[in-house]
């Protein structure tokens, strides 16, 4: 029985080892199967690790950039009285108020940490900010409207002649609201030069830059527009120019030009020399002053070169004349003024020229006034420029108007014209005819011969020249071969009438000089008078 069992049990063992035999490589796939998915799970696990790990540091990041780990952002506003800390949702809308008011200064704009302007009223914030104030200097607007611009002697303005840098740096000087002095030095700017404390501040402030100022130059609209450009806030509006792009340096300074109304148009003309009557435009419109609302030419006087049609002549009376006003909804009115004399309707002699005015007392400018034309400046013209050149010349070689009176300086201008041409017979023009005068003149003066109607048309212009009331005729005087053609001067003398004739004059000084000067007007010596046009 035992012997049996051992067998039994070796069988067992046989089939046990036979078995362990064949069964041996199917644990170790599946281990490695079972490997292989654990190496694929670890590496999913890390993926998604890796993911998470990713998702975390990107959320942080962005919370630590945008201020979403409270779910909000800050700005700040600094500026010279302290800083406003404002706090808004992640991507809330910020909108941007002008800075405080600080007297003496003009709040001009935010820029950012990086200096770039910020324009935009409301803007979505997602970051945190702060923004700077930038203040410039005021201009001042001082109640009572002093000039900054002034007549000469005669009471003219000289609108049109140009305006020089050094002039306009002065003007903005004082409109500046402050007494400082700055440091700024330019090498053409001598220390006694008029304009040194005005450039040398201008420089400080930065509205002016480089090493040379060149004074005795005109100012250009880009100029110009660019030095007040640094006192006034930065422009909103992109206004489209048809003669600078906005890529130019200077298009702010005419965008602003446009939005404060100095200019209109779709023309900067940038180049463009600035003329006295333009500045005193320009000027008055930077300062808020609008000239006389009621229009009184009481409170101003006579300009004696700008006539009240000039659509700017109140530019040029808030310019040149002290004035206290109130303003109400219609606009300025003059409260007191410093005027300047105003001339009674007609012609006058301002000591150099002749000159009119009309019946409110305004200068009559480039029109004409009983048959006598005023050129742009006022004073009396032939109408010919080359022609006001001649007479210029001789005026300027036969009189002086500081040492001699009105009635000296006829006498030297009626000798000159009986002494200084030569007689030669030339066409004769008809009875009344009139316009003629300017070109008699001109050929007398370039030939240096001539008739009656030449001699008498020389002394007309150039006692039209020195203020006198002149008519030249083209009329008939009585001789012993009847009424014969013949060309003189009459001129208004204090009220009378005084006859002038050169050509007579020089005709018979053999008899004596001055038998045809400022005489009495006998009504014997023309055949009959006509209306004069």
């Amino acid at each position: 029985m035992k012997r049996f069992l051992q067998r039994i049990f070796a069988i067992l063992l046989c089939l046990l080892l036979a078995f362990s035999a064949v069964m041996i490589p199917l644990p170790a796939a599946a281990a490695e199967d079972e490997a292989e998915a654990d190496a694929d799970a670890e590496v999913e696990a890390e993926a998604e690790d890796e993911d998470e790990a990713e998702t975390s540091e990107n959320e942080e990041e962005a919370a630590e950039l945008s201020g979403q780990e409270r779910g909000q952002v800050t700005v700040r506003f600094i500026d010279p009285t302290g800083e406003t800390e404002l706090t808004l949702d992640f991507g809330g809308v910020l909108t941007i108020e002008d800075g405080p008011e600080i007297e003496g200064y003009t709040f001009r704009g935010w820029q950012d940490a990086w200096g770039r302007w910020e324009l935009r009223e409301s803007l979505h914030v997602w970051e945190d900010t702060a923004y700077y104030a930038v203040y410039a200097m005021a201009l001042g607007k001082n109640p009572k409207h002093e000039p900054y611009l002034y007549l000469d002697a005669e009471g003219a303005f000289h609108p049109n002649d140009p305006m020089s840098r050094r002039i306009a740096a002065r003007i903005i000087y004082r409109l500046l609201d402050t007494k400082l002095v700055g440091d700024g030095v330019f090498l053409d700017v001598e220390k006694n030069d008029s304009c040194r404390k005005a450039v040398a501040t201008l420089k400080s402030l930065g509205a002016l830059s480089g090493s040379r100022f060149y004074p005795d130059d005109t100012i250009t609209r880009r100029e110009l527009f660019e030095i007040l450009s640094h006192f006034f806030p930065i422009p909103r509006e992109n206004p489209a120019f048809t003669d600078l792009s906005r890529d130019d340096p200077s298009y702010p300074a005419f965008a602003l030009a446009v939005e404060q109304g100095w200019i209109e148009g779709d023309e900067a003309d940038a180049d463009r020399e600035i003329t006295r009557i333009e500045a005193a435009h320009i000027f008055n419109l930077v300062q808020g002053r609008r000239g006389d609302s009621a229009e009184r030419m009481e409170v101003v006087g006579t300009i004696t070169d700008v006539s009240r049609m000039n659509p700017w002549f109140w530019d040029v009376a808030e310019a040149v004349i002290s004035h206290s006003y109130e303003t109400d909804d219609e606009g300025e009115h003059w409260t007191k003024s410093e005027a300047i004399p105003r001339h009674e309707p007609g012609m006058y002699f301002d000591g150099v020229k002749l000159r009119a005015a009309d019946e409110k007392g305004s200068a009559i400018v480039d029109g004409w006034f009983k048959g006598v034309y005023f050129s742009e400046s006022g004073t009396v013209s032939s109408g010919m420029p080359e022609l006001d050149e001649l007479l210029w010349d001789v005026l300027e070689k036969t009189i002086d108007p500081e040492t001699m009176d009105r009635e000296a300086m006829l006498e030297a201008l009626y000798l000159y014209t009986v002494n200084g041409f030569s007689y030669s017979r030339e066409s004769k023009h008809e009875y009344g005819d009139t316009g003629w005068e300017a070109a008699e003149a001109y050929d007398m003066l370039t030939n240096r011969r001539g008739n009656c109607y030449g001699y008498a048309a020389v002394f007309g212009c150039l006692a039209r020249e020195i203020g006198c009331d002149v008519t030249v005729y083209s009329g008939k005087i009585k001789s012993e071969y009847g009424p014969i053609p013949h060309s003189w001067v009459e001129i208004n003398l204090d009220g009378e009438l005084r006859l002038f004739d050169p050509e007579m004059e020089m005709s018979t000084q053999y008899i004596g000089y001055l038998r045809f000067f400022n005489q009495e007007l006998e009504e014997t010596y023309k055949v009959f008078d006509y209306q004069h046009k």
